[in-house]
């Protein structure tokens, strides 16, 4: 049976329930979001009218309330001076509900 840690990939814990795993990753990743915005020296205003979504949906994001799509993430990254990798990073090593 392959390791819970194939290929880089988070493992993921069956005991721990699926809204609630989802919960943990979209705080971390928001949080991340938060923290490159503001070593950039950029607004919410200013990454929200880059990104193209109102500051409301870019404040919920990084709260860790809404989920950002694919396209999202490229269009946040680019909105912060980062790479999309460089905005996922954080989640490179994730290993299971316990890290967060």
């Amino acid at each position: 049976m392959p390791s819970a840690r194939h290929h880089g990939m988070p493992s993921y814990d069956p005991a721990v329930p699926d809204d609630e795993w989802d919960q943990r990753v979209r705080r971390l990743f928001g949080a991340w979001l938060k923290q490159l915005r503001r070593r950039s020296g950029l607004t919410q205003v200013t990454v929200a009218e880059r990104a193209g979504i109102s500051v409301g949906y870019l404040s919920q994001i990084e709260t860790g309330r809404h989920n950002a799509t694919l396209g999202l993430i490229v269009r946040l990254s680019l909105a912060v001076d980062a790479k999309p990798s460089q905005l996922m990073a954080r989640l490179d090593n994730v290993g299971s509900p316990a890290d967060f």
